[in-house]
């Protein structure tokens, strides 16, 4: 996380916290009324007021939202940064063995991770992702058809992304938000989970590795350069580069109510 998305987190915990129902923007009132039922904002309960924290570090949820006896989970994203998920690439093969991806997938992977044509990054030259993909153009595309041959798993891997994070203990965020504290769109995991129950092979136009709309990536691959962080070189990252626009088509198309 920048200082520019810490920044974001900040003002839009401070519009909201203390703030009373009567007073939001129009936006604000129907984001609340989102996530918590037209019912709840009611005439007499519209005077009462909300409760906004931030969130410790390292989970997904970066705001916690309660009013009345109520609290929601708000993942926060905007700007240009569409990273949504970054982890060590060992703990990320590990998931995708527990979930039945092939060796020759992973390996794929792997491969492509390092760009060095090693699957430990020990090799001398490190190609960057036009290089990689011409080595490997065949491989990606047979990798991609398993990795987005099952819903479920896509789902999986979206909640480890977006929503859940890897630990099944923290808090789970329950919508995403995307924008500032002046407009945004907020959508619900259940309309995200829609949109990709609704989409099979939505995303085949990718021609880089992905799961859905999710690309993976290394954190620092180092092409043609030495090595500086050995824990970036050996981190992955999962990015959605439609987000914004995908967030705004799922508002119109997969309706929520609570």
């Amino acid at each position: 996380m920048n200082n520019l998305g810490l920044l974001n987190e900040d003002k839009i915990q401070i519009t909201l916290n203390n703030a009373r129902y009567l007073n939001l923007s129009n936006h604000w009132k129907g984001c609340i009324q989102l996530m918590f039922g037209a019912s709840v904002v009611s005439f007499f309960n519209r005077f009462k007021r909300l409760e906004c924290s931030k969130t410790t570090n390292f989970i997904k949820p970066d705001i916690k939202v309660s009013y009345l006896d109520r609290t929601k989970y708000v993942s926060i994203k905007g700007g240009k940064c569409k990273c949504l998920h970054m982890e060590q690439l060992k703990s990320f093969i590990i998931y995708l063995l527990d979930n039945g991806i092939s060796k020759r997938t992973i390996e794929t992977i792997i491969l492509c991770h390092f760009g060095d044509g090693t699957l430990d990054g020990s090799g001398a030259v490190r190609h960057d992702y036009h290089e990689v993909f011409q080595m490997y153009k065949a491989r990606v595309i047979e990798a991609n058809k398993e990795l987005n041959q099952n819903i479920e798993f896509v789902k999986k891997t979206l909640d480890r992304a977006v929503f859940q994070g890897v630990d099944p203990e923290a808090p789970r965020a329950d919508f995403i938000y995307y924008g500032d504290e002046e407009f945004g769109t907020l959508v619900a995991y259940q309309q995200v989970y829609k949109y990709i129950e609704r989409k099979p092979g939505n995303w085949s136009f990718y021609e880089n590795l992905h799961i859905g709309p999710l690309i993976i990536r290394p954190h620092g691959r180092y092409a043609h350069k030495e090595v500086v962080s050995e824990k970036r070189h050996n981190e992955i990252q999962l990015n959605w580069p439609h987000l914004q626009e995908d967030l705004q088509y799922i508002v119109k198309n997969y309706g929520f109510t609570i």
